[in-house]
Order: C-alpha cells, then sequence, then structure tokens
C-alpha cells in the first residue's frame, strides 16, 4: 500500500481485494443463508437466529475493522524531523549488521541515509520501516511499530469470528453434506445457496486455524519484545523489559483501547527508541551510545559481548518535541541547498562507499564519530 514503487503499490491492492471479498462472503453466508434462511425460516429459532447473527456482527466488525486497520495504516517510517536530528549529530554511520544495536542508530545503504534501531528497510516498499516485523502480502502492507498492534488485533478477532462460524454451524453442514437433497426440499435454499454456505464454512475453518496460529506465534514475539528479523539475533534479547512493558510499547497504556483497532490512547513509545534491561545493556532507556572511534569489529557479526565499552559518550535521544525545537541549526549541506546533508566537517555520507560499493561514512580529518548500524 505504501510502496514508493507505484506498480507494487497497485499490485498490493489484489490480495487485499481478495481477502475483502471473503470477509463479505462469510457475513452473506452466517447472516443471510445461516441465520435467516436455515435457523428463522427452516428451524424457526427466531431468537437463536437473532443472538448467533449480533454475536457473528460483532465479531466479524471487529476482525474486519482490524484488517483494514493492518493494511491501510502506515508501518511507521522514521520521522523526518528525527532524521533531520540524527544527520546533525552524527558524522560516521558504519555498515549495517544483523545483531543487536540497543542505543545505535542504524544506516541504510539503500535509502543512504540513517535510521532509527530495529528499523529495517523492505525491499517490496522500498523504505525503511521503524521496529519492522514482516512484509505481509494479504495485507499488502509491512508490519512495523504503528500497525503491528492492528495486526495482532487482526488474529484475534480473525481466528475467533472463524472459530464461532465453525461452532455455531458445524451440525448444520455436517447435515448439508449427508443428504444436501433433503435439505433443498425442505428448507427451501437452491443448490447455489447451500454450494455457498459450505464452502464460506471450509474458508472459516481453514483461515481459523492460519489465524490462531500466527496470533500465538506472534503474541509469544510481542511478550518477549523482540520480531520475525530479529528472532535470529545471536545473543541475549536487550529490549527484553517485562511482558506488560513489552505490550504497552505497541499497545500503550492499559486500557479499553488494547482490544480494539484504534491508536493507542496514551501511547509510551514513538518507534525510535526502546528502553532496554539493564542485565543486558546497562545504558539509559532513551539513549544512543557514539564513540569516537570505529570499533575494531563495527564490520562484523557481532554478538552481545562485542558492544562499545562503557567508556563510550552517551548522548540522550531527543523526544518528538526536542526534534522541532528551534536549538537545531541546519547543517551546511542543508544551508546550500545541497542533495547530501552534511554529518560532520568534511564528510558526506551519501557519496561514501566501502570497497564492495555500498555507502558508509568516514571520519574526517579532525576525527569522527563512530555509530553502529545494522543490516536489513
Amino acid at each position: 500500500m505504501f510502496s514508493a514503487n507505484r506498480l507494487v503499490s497497485t499490485l498490493s491492492w489484489c490480495p487485499v481485494l481478495f481477502i475483502v471479498a471473503i470477509f463479505v462472503g462469510e457475513a452473506f453466508s452466517y447472516l443471510f443463508i445461516f441465520c435467516y434462511k436455515i435457523l428463522w425460516l427452516y428451524y424457526a429459532r427466531e431468537w437463536q437466529s437473532i443472538v448467533a447473527g449480533v454475536f457473528f456482527a460483532l465479531l466479524w466488525t471487529l476482525a474486519f475493522w482490524s484488517y483494514i486497520a493492518a493494511a491501510f495504516t502506515p508501518p511507521g517510517f522514521p520521522p523526518e524531523a528525527w532524521t533531520y536530528w540524527a544527520r546533525l549529530r552524527q558524522e560516521e554511520a558504519q555498515k549495517p549488521m544483523r545483531s543487536w544495536a540497543p542505543g545505535h542508530m542504524g544506516w541504510c545503504h539503500k535509502c543512504t541515509d540513517v535510521r532509527p534501531e530495529r528499523a529495517h528497510h523492505c525491499s517490496v516498499c522500498g523504505r525503511c520501516v521503524m521496529r519492522m516485523d514482516h512484509h505481509c502480502p494479504w495485507i499488502g502492507n509491512c508490519v512495523g511499530f504503528t500497525n503491528h498492534k492492528f495486526f495482532l488485533l487482526l488474529g484475534l478477532w480473525g481466528s475467533l469470528v472463524c472459530i464461532y462460524v465453525v461452532a455455531t454451524s458445524l451440525s448444520t453442514f455436517l447435515v448439508a453434506f449427508s443428504d444436501i437433497g433433503l435439505l433443498i426440499k425442505k428448507a427451501g435454499v437452491g443448490l447455489l445457496w447451500w454450494s455457498g454456505f459450505m464452502l464460506a464454512c471450509i474458508f472459516a475453518a481453514a483461515f481459523g486455524i492460519a489465524l490462531f496460529i500466527l496470533f500465538v506465534g506472534h503474541v509469544i514475539m510481542v511478550l518477549q519484545n523482540f520480531t520475525s528479523i530479529e528472532a535470529g539475533y545471536p545473543g541475549k534479547n536487550p529490549y527484553n523489559v517485562g511482558w506488560r512493558q513489552n505490550l504497552e510499547q505497541l499497545f500503550g497504556s492499559p486500557g479499553f483501547d488494547w482490544l480494539v483497532p484504534i491508536r493507542p490512547r496514551r501511547p509510551l513509545s514513538d518507534g525510535t527508541s526502546f528502553p532496554t534491561n539493564s542485565r543486558s545493556h546497562p545504558t539509559s532507556p532513551n539513549a544512543m551510545q557514539i564513540h569516537p572511534h570505529p570499533h575494531p569489529h563495527a564490520n562484523a557479526h557481532q554478538g552481545d559481548d562485542e558492544r562499545p565499552h562503557a567508556a563510550d559518550t552517551v548522548i540522550p535521544m531527543p523526544t518528538s518535541e526536542a526534534w522541532c525545537d528551534g536549538s537545531l541549526s541546519s547543517s551546511k549541506g542543508d544551508r546550500d541547498g545541497s542533495p547530501h546533508a552534511r554529518l560532520g566537517p568534511g564528510v558526506d555520507y551519501a557519496e561514501r562507499e566501502t570497497v564492495d560499493g555500498s555507502p558508509v561514512g568516514a571520519s574526517s580529518e579532525e576525527g569522527g564519530v563512530g555509530v553502529e548500524g545494522r543490516r536489513e
């Protein structure tokens, strides 16, 4: 949906329209064929038909709402104010790597720009996404910091409505499966309608199982505060600060909005920095480390025991308000209109390259500041 490539953005509508059609088909099959044609007209169970329809409508609405929110909410791209601040503060950005880097900004060699910790570049969207988990073709969107809550609620409400459909209509499905001809005569429902109802039950069972497995897997990851990308990182997870605080980073302070697909009413994180547990990472939860010289293993596959030492300088990461205050002055690259903002004296991060051709910053003659980056 939010791909930088117009063709990719257009094609992402195909699976979304397919899933929307499934939602609409399930609603029609359950409410019209099952509740009205079968329960109300054939069995004459008016109250049972009403109660079943109301509960289905409630679960279906929450599931469909969650799907729309997950598909049409931006996954969370680095704010321009944060990127502007980061360009001013940093004088060197190093080659990305796949390892934990708490408190350190990363470098994207595809965007040729800095990015917040835990952000990754999506090859489908062509952009960096904050706290990216994965790109989901079924929603035509990345699952990132901003819409991960909606993706989880889709798994919750989607699996519940599917289970509800199967549980309440299973007996009718089995009767129709064994002797559909008899039901056609007695219920006055044509073969086409019965076929649609049975197909809807099969879809509900299949999607219910898939969504439940997906939901459980993502809940486990969220409770331990790691993403699908970070699952393969070596060493101990520094972002695991307890299951409740882990949930609050995506859902905000506890409240009724935890179960509703809306933005957190009281958010506790902006997606650019995350608290860490003191046992894995002793620095402050809202801090970024920089060290006066590049770490000797900066371009290697690092573990937790290869982080910069405690003597490194700690510069607090600013809040969203601090990025936009008047205290931040533009750099030379910004003032003279150059397309590549300067990160420091004599350093143009967009023009530096490593031996293999990927862009990387380099220290100026006066001495640079090394920043750990990560590979996508």
